[in-house]
């Protein structure tokens, strides 16, 4: 019978029985008692309710007192889902329910081994920091397999067989971990769920590694597509409440990213990958087609609308603001979620306001002496902004040239203003030292949002590094500058001295 018969029936007996509405689920809070040996003074924060876009919405923080105790509350939580506990060099993922009560310790010189969780809510917690150590720490088998698919298994065939080597070895730990510590139903489905994404993941990412294959393997990672998981993926994709776990996003963000960049061109060339200026799809056309081609994919529901949504976004963000301007229409033709309809026209119009000509956004924060800096104060100069993170390699990776191209404008009008997305301090400060990042030409600042940092959100920071040109105007040059290491960007700063 179809669906639409049993539709139109159901509404008769209710028509003829009419029945209360189901009552949502009540709202509960949620209590993290804590002690940290050696505490070092910074705040702790409690990110919550994460979005179908991938933004925490809600935060509580604290700071231990003298002896290390510390307590956060979340007044009022309604499902399950994903929490991120920053309280180190690294933040930690929890998965909470209503009610939870839950009471966590760890040495901060030892951190995030240390990290043990107690009370009846306990389980889930703790096996995501076993989970996470066994399979994600930088000596694993996680990190091992990586190596060997990149750089020393040869074939396509050989990194597909490691991935689901890693995810029997996962689900093996889940059932043993389960069978010895109770989890909660929602909380395995979640777990389960998780680690198919990941695998899902590792098949995503195989054709990044065309730079390390050889031309027979380079042809087969073309062929790679979501149709070929669809049929093992599709039902962990089809609860809504799915959509706001980080590695469903991962998933969904990855194929649009591969159906969006046209990495044949590298596939048919044998050229590495640069993933920083990869070729990309274009025309409006073209960009209906691959739209299409997810709707086909994924079928007709929300999992479709936010793959969607990454497509136009990524497509957005690399465009600027004259490929954001065309896409409007097909922002509100092809996405019928309310959540991502929003974002995709905020960011349209937010690129907008960030042409080339238009004044740069404004800089507020504190530098790393202490002291009170607005990117006002270097109106005059022209300045070479750097959005950039301790734990992000590729950032630390450019230091050498970046110390080279300082030295070129020293004593000159130019201005290397970096600002720090690190949510904690003492990794920034720490960084600054170990790579001799400071320069009589260089101004360091720190927003510690992360990904949510204010001045992050105002330039449309989605990746560290990212580097913007203003000129001495006050005026935005260059969005999307190159890096210190291209030698382009040599010359567009000293085009903008001249102008």
């Amino acid at each position: 019978m179809d669906k639409w018969v049993y539709a139109f029936l159901g509404g008769l007996l209710a028509m003829m029985h009419p029945m209360a509405p189901a009552a949502a689920p009540l709202p509960k809070s949620v209590v993290l008692t804590g002690w940290a040996q050696h505490p070092d003074g910074e705040d702790i924060v409690l990110r919550y309710d994460r979005s179908r876009l991938g933004k925490w919405q809600h935060a509580v923080q604290a700071r231990a007192t003298a002896d290390g105790r510390f307590r956060l509350s979340i007044p009022a939580l309604r499902t399950p889902g994903e929490a991120e506990l920053d309280i180190g060099s690294e933040p930690a993922l929890l998965y909470l329910h209503p009610g939870d009560v839950l009471q966590v310790s760890y040495d901060a010189e030892n951190y995030p081994s240390s990290m043990r969780f107690k009370g009846a809510a306990a389980n889930p917690c703790n096996y995501l920091l076993e989970y996470y150590r066994r399979f994600q720490s930088p000596d694993d088998s996680v990190q091992q397999m990586r190596q060997m698919a990149l750089k020393i298994v040869p074939t396509l065939q050989e990194r597909r067989r490691l991935a689901t080597e890693e995810r029997t070895r996962q689900l093996a730990f889940l059932k043993s971990y389960a069978a010895a510590h109770p989890l909660p139903a929602p909380f395995r489905q979640y777990a389960r769920r998780a680690i198919q994404m990941q695998w899902a993941s590792w098949q995503l990412m195989l054709p990044l590694t065309v730079k390390y294959a050889n031309a027979h393997d380079a042809q087969a990672a073309e062929k790679l597509d979501f149709p070929s998981l669809n049929a093992q993926l599709r039902p962990d994709l089809l609860p809504d409440t799915a959509l706001t776990e980080y590695q469903v996003q991962q998933v969904l963000e990855l194929y649009g990213n591969n159906l969006l960049f046209n990495r044949s061109h590298f596939f048919a060339t044998g050229q590495p990958l640069d993933e920083r200026e990869p070729p990309l799809v274009s025309g409006s056309q073209a960009l209906a087609q691959l739209t299409a081609q997810v709707r086909a994919a994924f079928g007709r529901n929300m999992s479709a609308d936010l793959a969607v949504g990454y497509v136009l976004a990524k497509y957005i963000q690399r465009n600027g603001p004259a490929g954001a301007e065309a896409l409007l229409d097909m922002v509100q033709q092809h996405t019928r979620d309310p959540a991502v309809l929003q974002a995709l026209t905020s960011s349209v119009q937010h690129h907008q306001a960030l042409k080339a000509g238009q004044p740069a956004p404004t800089i507020t924060l504190v530098d790393d002496r202490g002291k009170k800096v607005s990117l006002a104060d270097f109106k005059g100069k022209v300045v070479y902004l750097d959005f950039w993170a301790s734990w992000c390699a590729p950032c630390l990776a450019e230091a050498p040239a970046a110390a080279k191209l300082r030295k070129h404008f020293v004593g000159r009008d130019v201005l290397f203003l970096c600002v720090s997305i690190d949510s904690r301090e003492g990794a920034w400060q720490k960084a600054l030292a170990a790579y001799s990042l400071r320069s009589s030409n260089t101004v360091h600042l720190r927003d510690g949002g992360e990904w949510e940092a204010a001045t992050a959100q105002a330039y449309l920071i989605g990746s560290v590094p990212s580097y913007i040109i203003i000129g001495r105007d006050g005026r935005l040059m260059h969005l999307n500058a190159p890096r210190p290491s291209d030698a382009k960007t040599t010359a567009l700063l000293e085009k903008a001295l001249q102008e």
